[in-house]
């Protein structure tokens, strides 16, 4: 399905890799379609887990309706913090990544800090 969110090749990877560290991670997409529009306590996140030897996409993964996930969904998620969520959501509406500025940037011009931002640092705090 074109509409469905994919974890990447690349992202399985490494993914894979965190999971021979830890069995009990998970992946998890930004849709990106839905990322402004969904509501508080359905986050535009599509959770994956590892079954049968491949990443699987976890539908209701954050529908809260059981704390232990089923054979079809292994495990249930919820965001601790939603406010980080609404203030990813205002920042992407108003391209702050505009501001933010990479080493190459920085060797062009020295005042450009890529390390510390302090206008996105501030508009993160009041977002």
């Amino acid at each position: 399905d074109p509409e469905s969110v994919q974890l990447s090749a690349s992202s399985a990877l490494f993914a894979k890799t965190i999971l021979s560290i830890n069995s009990d991670a998970a992946a998890f997409v930004i849709d990106a379609k839905n990322f402004k529009t969904s509501q508080a306590g359905q986050p535009a996140l599509v959770a994956f887990s590892y079954v049968d030897s491949q990443w699987k996409e976890q539908t209701g993964a954050f529908s809260g309706s059981a704390s232990k996930g089923s054979a079809k969904n292994p495990a249930t998620f919820s965001l601790e913090n939603n406010q980080a969520l609404t203030t990813a959501r205002i920042l992407v509406e108003e391209r702050a990544e505009v501001g933010i500025y990479d080493f190459d940037e920085h060797l062009e011009n020295v005042s450009l800090d890529w390390l510390q931002n302090n206008v996105l640092n501030e508009r993160i705090r009041t977002a």
